[in-house]
């Protein structure tokens, strides 16, 4: 059935060498973009109003969480390198 050699988990995504460092680099760069993008629509509602509609401030929080998820991510692919 299986190589008893290797583990379900060995080479799980597929891609190894300067493709997965690539691929860590373009992840972490996505997070930073979307850290970036989040505190300029931040910026923008401030210059506008001097208050943050809550719907805004709802979604800065998702894209500030998606941006650290992100970097996570490269972090943990980066690791071993």
């Amino acid at each position: 059935m299986s190589d008893p050699g290797t583990s379900p988990s060995d080479d799980v995504g597929g891609v190894s060498g300067p493709e997965s460092i690539r691929d860590a680099r373009t992840v972490r760069s996505l997070g930073t973009l979307a850290l970036v993008a989040g505190l300029t629509l931040i910026v923008i509602s401030l210059l506008g109003a001097r208050e943050i509609p809550l719907p805004l401030l709802g979604g800065v929080l998702i894209l500030a969480v998606v941006g650290v998820g992100l970097r996570i991510e490269a972090a943990i692919r980066l690791r071993g390198r």
